[in-house]
């Protein structure tokens, strides 16, 4: 139980110091995984597409 304990701590700590980076790296990230996620939902429509075709 203890190491349980400590491994929420050690996530909490992780979160912190994950929300405490610079909002240029955070933007950056998101907008990064906002383009990944519009290329794969673009893959999708246009398979969806070429399936009715």
């Amino acid at each position: 139980m203890e190491g349980f304990v400590d491994l929420l701590i050690r996530l909490g700590v992780g979160t912190l110091e994950f929300i405490n980076t610079p909002i240029i790296i955070g933007v950056f990230v998101f907008s990064a995984l906002v383009t990944i996620v519009i290329m794969l939902i673009s893959r999708l429509l246009q398979s969806i597409f070429k399936k009715r075709n």
